[in-house]
């Protein structure tokens, strides 16, 4: 019963997100203050850079996301295709209240910027929610594994630091 009220929230909350285009390519860019996160259409709608001031925190030298390998070397998720493909179910941008569609080469910039993604790596749905702001950069996310599959790793999240940052707060 729970798994078929999952499905039917789930199936309402993608009519919410239908008229992003999936398949786009390309990267647009979300910013407020000195913070700018590019995006990637083309791997699977993630974060492909992290910028502060101008300066490189996280460079497009590696994919930030939710990982997951069902067997060694087998990775899904972001760009990775090793074991199959993420398969993303919506994707939803919001600047301020203000729902956006995001194309390549955009630049969306507010006080508040927001975006929301579900996502399949095999049998795991990924939840991510990211909003930034001029204080920071806050991601959410949450897992549901849809029915039982074998695993090796999970990487729950993974940033792909710049060796050049010498000062810088994670939590």
């Amino acid at each position: 019963m729970l798994r078929g009220l999952m499905a039917v929230l789930v199936l309402l909350g993608s009519a919410a997100f239908g008229d992003t285009d999936l398949a786009q390519e390309g990267e647009f860019s979300i910013a407020s203050g000195d913070y700018e996160v590019q995006v990637s259409m083309k791997y699977a709608w993630t974060i492909r850079k992290i910028i502060f001031q101008g300066q490189e925190l996280g460079r497009d030298t590696g994919f930030y996301g939710t990982i997951f390998a069902p067997a060694p070397g087998k990775f899904i998720g972001a760009g990775h295709t090793q074991g199959g493909l993420e398969k993303v179910e919506s994707f939803e941008l919001r600047v301020g209240r203000k729902k956006v569609k995001p194309k390549a080469d955009g630049r969306y910039e507010g006080k508040t910027v927001t975006y929301e993604k579900s996502s399949l790596l095999d049998h795991l749905r990924v939840y991510v929610k990211l909003e930034l702001t001029r204080d920071g950069i806050v991601m959410h996310k949450t897992w549901e594994a849809l029915e039982d599959q074998k695993a090796k790793s999970l990487y729950l999240y993974q940033f792909c630091w710049s060796a050049d940052t010498k000062e810088w707060i994670a939590e």
